[in-house]
């Protein structure tokens, strides 16, 4: 009952963002769509830029779910952020979209990115700021930027930094069976895929799934992930530059997070890396209705 009362409250919050937050374009300055090849492949995916857009202090963002997007939440957090005087002038904010790649083998569309970036204009200060899963992709996405000398921080929000024993643990509920939702939303990643007529023989619906179990298993067959690779894959890349600072915020009270399993992994991996936690103490995942963003100023500052 306490799980349900949680997560009623935060789609009631979602909800809410959906409806005064659902126009990406009129958050951004500059709009660009950036071409690369990968693995002989052409890609794209689409920029936003706010900010200070001369600036060569880089907050980028990554959304969470399973693909990348300008999505709500993260509309309403870049909101708030273009108040504060301090971040609006001195900071690039970017956030890129890419709906028809699972977000897993987004890695290097990344760091290509980061790294044309830094082409162009000599990244001084890079902070990427991941929503929920967001902050692995973040993790992993930096751990291949080790020849990009600048400052680095990475901020998770809201981040189970072991996305897959987080939701396979939802299969040990009775009632609150979160993993059914996300099966769905896999299934539909994967039919939307751009590779989609070469992976097609192994997306799938099954209404009897079993759920996480089920689509851990698609991805893996998708990918051709051993156990192994799956594991590291969706879990926080501690493999950083030693300077690179990590935060963790995260709410209290949330229906999503296993919070006991993304701290022991923390625990378990981090090495030599001091991870800043710092909770809020407020019901939500993502939906930045108690908006946190001092804090961010803060991490962003000190």
């Amino acid at each position: 009952m306490f799980f349900t009362t949680i997560l009623l409250v935060i789609i009631i919050q979602h909800i809410y963002l959906y409806i005064f937050y659902k126009d990406a374009h009129k958050f951004a300055d500059k709009i660009e769509l950036f071409t690369y090849n990968l693995e002989k492949e052409e890609h794209d995916l689409t920029v936003y830029k706010c900010g200070n857009l001369q600036s060569n202090k880089i907050l980028f963002i990554l959304s969470g779910s399973y693909t990348l997007c300008f999505d709500t939440y993260v509309q309403k957090m870049v909101s708030d952020l273009l108040v504060i005087d301090y971040i609006k002038n001195n900071y690039q904010i970017i956030i890129i979209e890419k709906t028809n790649k699972s977000s897993i083998v987004m890695y290097d569309d990344i760091s290509i990115y980061l790294l044309y970036l830094n082409d162009q204009i000599k990244i001084e200060e890079l902070t990427i700021l991941g929503f929920s899963s967001g902050g692995v992709i973040a993790s992993h996405a930096l751990s291949l930027l080790k020849s990009l000398h600048c400052k680095k921080r990475i901020i998770t929000y809201d981040t189970p930094y072991q996305v897959m024993e987080n939701v396979l643990s939802f299969e040990n509920n009775t009632i609150y069976r979160l993993d059914y939702y996300l099966y769905s939303v896999v299934h539909e990643t994967y039919k939307n895929h751009y590779n989609y007529d070469k992976i097609k023989e192994f997306v799938r619906y099954d209404k009897l799934t079993n759920g996480a179990s089920d689509f851990v298993k698609m991805i893996k067959q998708i990918h051709q992930f051993s156990d192994k690779e799956m594991y590291f894959r969706t879990g926080f890349n501690f493999d950083q530059d030693k300077d690179t600072k990590i935060i963790n915020m995260y709410s209290k009270y949330d229906a999503l997070v296993n919070r006991d399993i993304s701290m022991k992994y923390t625990e378990k991996n981090k090495g030599s890396f001091n991870v800043i936690h710092d909770s809020i103490h407020a019901i939500g995942h993502c939906s930045d209705m108690w908006s946190p963003n001092i804090r961010i100023l803060k991490h962003l500052l000190y």
